[in-house]
């Protein structure tokens, strides 16, 4: 993940000024908010990071049961992409 395990975006958190990603799956649509304060405290590096540690986890968690728990397991815990969070975990 992110320098120092440090995390950058909320799945189910958004605040007026957050940046939010909007990912589509299988016709249901999933946002992941990251507060625009944290985007602004971080280097240029760690934003792509989390970027890419992000769009890694939703490619992975669309094959997986229940995207929504997949993608909090993923970006906000370890970085495992697992069925509905917790098991046949990638």
């Amino acid at each position: 993940m992110t320098a120092k395990n440090e995390k950058i975006a909320h799945p189910q958190r958004s605040a007026e000024d957050d940046f939010e990603v909007l990912f589509k799956v299988q016709g249901e649509s999933y946002s992941l908010f990251i507060p625009m304060e944290t985007i602004k405290s971080k280097s240029k590096q760690d934003i792509v990071q989390a970027f890419r540690d992000a769009f890694t986890c939703s490619i992975c968690c669309s094959q997986k049961a229940s995207f929504a728990l997949c993608m909090a397991r993923c970006v906000e815990g370890d970085g495992k992409c697992c069925d509905g969070g917790a098991t046949n975990c990638d």
